[in-house]
């Protein structure tokens, strides 16, 4: 005798059609569906269970707590290609005593709880927003990078706003805006991690993502560790631990994390690991790059001394003086679990653990440009400098070449600075600021740079480089401009307080 689906009674000719009421929300929606009373033994039809998948999947709102009852149970593993439903428990995930572990015939899969973005393709992940015209998809790349940077999972085809990416990867500000909309269960198989034994498993941005190094750079500076004493051992290889320890100066994240990731049987082999790869890098790498046994005092005279630091220390006439830049600053740690280590770390100033260590380097550097876009996106009402920019420029009628540039004040809206730049076809050759460091001789202030910066180079640039930071002012409100005083609309302007 044919069995009937238990829902809709539709007879259940093809056995591939059989599916057992098994999934506790399956077995929930079906008696709020028909108002009848079902037990996990009856069977429903492929038509019933998908219009249980199509109601799950049109309201998003409740997959997230579907999927923690469904994840927290045993599953059946229905096979598609036997002629009968199968109930045999060899089919069957069976969870051992870790419940975050589950295993099956073929491999281990690693059950996490983690922070989740939303899933569902009408929202855009970053902002919430309804999708529009021109939705893309979250790159492997960028889910990666937010899982180990943010702790937070998107899943696999969530889409973002067009708006959210810069040369196809979110931006910076998207990343930051990105929040958990739900905490949920994800399975991750061990088919589903990638390591460094073999140097064609991760390309070039995946190594500079984990490492900061590209893969040709890591596999030279893996070549160099390779010659100290370091061994490969059952649980890693040299790759493997010189990745691993990368990965920790680059992410910070726990070592239990990276026990994870790397599938090593515990933390404390993660910290042995990271230990001996220390160890090897300090022997091999440190002395020949690092420190004063590296470098001649010639090869710091003439290679690595500027001529500003020249003219400041030696009036510009010594030619055989090794001039170096002696520096301290803050390095914030954890506070220890060693008392003794943690008193000798704690700073009553900062009033928190710290190191302080004490850098010698030379006085090679780049002229840095940090403040020079500010100043020219104030200009203009958008951050997009390649189009027309009202830029002011007042140019001398007496001598040629010699021009002003009105600046306003990062501090304050009533004061605005003058820079003055003298030039040719072929160089700069001289400039004046009435600020406060504008008028030194070595060196320029920010309003100088930015001046010479804009003129000479982002002008005549072609690639647009928009950055969403400039649209933001337009979500505040100015508190001068806000009056502390408003007209009333009460009735009874006399009354002050009424009885409730």
């Amino acid at each position: 005798m044919n069995e009937r689906c238990c829902p809709c009674g539709a007879r259940l000719d093809r056995s591939s059609c059989v599916r057992p009421l098994k999934s506790p929300c399956l077995r929930m929606f079906m008696p709020i569906r028909t108002l009848k009373s079902l037990s996990s033994d009856q069977k429903v039809c492929n038509a019933c269970r998908h219009s249980y998948i199509k109601w799950k999947s049109e309201n998003s709102e409740f997959s997230a707590m579907l999927d923690h009852f469904e994840n927290d149970m045993v599953v059946i593993n229905d096979d598609a290609n036997s002629d009968s439903v199968q109930t045999d428990d060899s089919s069957c995930l069976t969870t051992v005593e870790n419940p975050t572990l589950i295993t099956t015939t073929n491999h281990q899969v690693v059950k996490l709880q983690l922070n989740a973005t939303s899933s569902s393709h009408r929202k855009c992940c970053v902002c919430r927003e309804n999708l529009r015209d021109h939705a893309v998809k979250i790159t492997s790349q960028d889910r990666d990078f937010i899982f180990f940077s943010r702790n937070i999972w998107i899943p696999e085809g969530v889409r973002c706003c067009s708006g959210h990416l810069i040369n196809n990867l979110l931006s910076k500000e998207a990343v930051d805006q990105i929040k958990p909309f739900s905490i949920r269960y994800q399975e991750l198989s061990s088919s589903d991690f990638r390591c460094f034994d073999d140097p064609r498993d991760l390309n070039d941005d995946e190594y500079c993502l984990l490492t900061s190094l590209s893969r040709d750079n890591f596999n030279d500076f893996v070549q160099i560790i390779s010659s100290s004493t370091i061994r490969p051992s059952c649980n890693r290889s040299i790759r493997t631990a010189v990745g691993i320890y990368l990965c920790k100066l680059r992410l910070g994240i726990s070592n239990r994390l990276l026990a994870c990731i790397f599938q090593i049987a515990d933390k404390q082999t993660v910290s042995r690991i990271i230990n001996s790869a220390r160890q090897a890098i300090v022997k091999s790498f440190v002395l020949g790059n690092l420190g004063f046994g590296h470098v001649t005092r010639e090869d710091v005279i003439g290679r690595h001394t500027t001529t500003i630091a020249r003219e400041l220390m030696c009036g510009g006439d010594s030619t055989d003086t090794a001039i170096i830049i002696i520096d301290g600053t803050y390095l914030y740690i954890q506070k220890s679990r060693n008392n003794e280590f943690r008193r000798k770390t704690f700073n009553l100033y900062k009033k928190r653990s710290l190191l302080k260590p004490m850098m010698i380097v030379t006085t090679t550097g780049v002229f840095q440009l940090k403040r020079a876009r500010s100043y020219a996106e104030e200009r203009w009402s958008t951050t997009n400098l390649t189009g027309d920019v009202a830029y002011s420029v007042h140019r001398c009628k007496i001598i040629p070449n010699l021009i002003r540039i009105p600046t306003q004040s990062a501090h304050s809206n009533r004061v605005t600075y003058h820079s003055t730049i003298h030039f040719t076809n072929q160089a700069i050759l001289g400039w004046w600021c009435d600020c406060f460091t504008g008028a030194r001789f070595l060196g320029c202030c920010s309003h100088i740079a930015s001046a010479i910066w804009f003129l000479s180079y982002q002008q005549w640039q072609t690639q647009q480089r928009h950055m969403s930071s400039g649209e933001y002012k337009n979500l505040a409100t100015d508190s001068i401009q806000v009056s502390d005083f408003y007209v009333s609309s009460d009735d009874d302007d006399s009354q002050r307080y009424t009885l409730t």
